[in-house]
């Protein structure tokens, strides 16, 4: 196996990348369109209500949503932007001066959508939308918690990763077991610990699904069902078996301390990057993984990756490159 790498879009500023098949929208303080999987890209209209977007979520050919702020007043932001309509459709989510970061979107069918973010290095936000963006409603979010990322998969069911943020969460009354019937263990929650979570309910209710005592970074998922976490010390956690367990693996990488920052899955084709000059794939559904070079260390490693065809996909660098990848047998 081996990669095939070229450069996709040279920006400034872009933030983040999502790509669904052919169509995806790359966004930062502009925003830019492709229709071919990342090969070629065009300049779309900016919403000059944001400065700079931070998360985005393609919806189709012809629509996309950003989630991002105005650097002068700090003030969290969402818009929608449709061919038909011809323009922005803004939400202001927060008021002023509070110095939100939005974090990821994530949407579910025609309708329902999660959005999460931060205020501060103290506080986490989670947002919902049950009528295609037009408005959103503030959810509450698990004590102690700073969401990273979240992810929809089949029949509603909704994940969200988060990192503790340090403060005694001995009173956290969610976290006084791990639900195991047989030894009923207590969580001891530390200060750079990340917990899993998990809503049946579009984000009323979050239950803890799973706690790792490092850093992880990013959530996707196999199957609309299987989570796959990825994180520090080149550790990826993917869900596998009939009983669907959680299996944590060191992957052997050059840079065996580098942190996996980003992590994308199309099929059974899961993808990993991070500080270092190397991918990880694996294209059986995490049981064996492989270490793929990109070239030389991009500056700030890889920040985010999304997969158009389980062969293909879209590296987003620290610098604000695109890097188009094939992975060949």
């Amino acid at each position: 196996m081996r990669l095939v790498v070229v450069r996709s879009l040279e920006a400034a500023c872009i933030r983040d990348v999502h790509l669904i098949g052919a169509c995806g929208w790359a966004v930062g303080s502009l925003v830019h369109r492709t229709l071919d999987g990342g090969l070629t890209w065009t300049q779309q209209p900016w919403c000059d209500d944001i400065d700079v977007a931070t998360c985005v979520a393609a919806i189709d050919a012809d629509a996309c949503w950003i989630a991002g702020d105005d650097q002068v007043d700090w003030t969290g932001r969402f818009a929608g932007w449709s061919d038909a309509a011809e323009r922005w459709e803004l939400v202001t989510l927060a008021p002023s001066n509070c110095g939100i970061s939005m974090q990821a979107i994530a949407r579910c069918g025609a309708s329902a959508a999660l959005m999460v973010g931060c205020l501060g290095s103290k506080q986490g936000l989670v947002w919902r939308s049950l009528d295609d963006g037009l408005t959103w409603q503030a959810l509450p979010c698990p004590d102690g918690m700073l969401p990273r990322a979240v992810a929809f998969g089949d029949d509603g069911i909704a994940w969200m990763l988060a990192h503790t943020t340090g403060q005694d969460l001995s009173k956290v009354t969610h976290f006084v077991s791990r639900g195991d019937e047989a030894t009923n263990e207590p969580w001891l929650i530390g200060g750079r610990d990340s917990v899993l979570f998990r809503t049946e309910d579009t984000g009323d209710t979050w239950t803890p699904h799973f706690l790792a005592a490092r850093q992880l970074y990013d959530l996707a998922l196999l199957d609309r069902s299987r989570p796959v976490l990825c994180g520090s010390d080149a550790s990826v956690v993917v869900w596998r078996g009939e009983d669907l367990e959680p299996v944590s693996k060191s992957l052997e990488l050059a840079d065996a301390e580098q942190a996996l920052n980003s992590v994308a899955v199309f099929g059974d084709t899961i993808v990993a990057g991070g500080d270092g000059p190397e991918l990880a794939v694996s294209l059986d559904g995490g049981k064996s993984w492989s270490a793929e070079p990109i070239g030389d260390p991009p500056d700030g490693g890889v920040a985010r990756l999304t997969l158009s065809t389980p062969q293909s996909g879209l590296a987003l660098v620290g610098d604000g490159t695109l890097l188009h990848f094939l992975i060949e047998p």
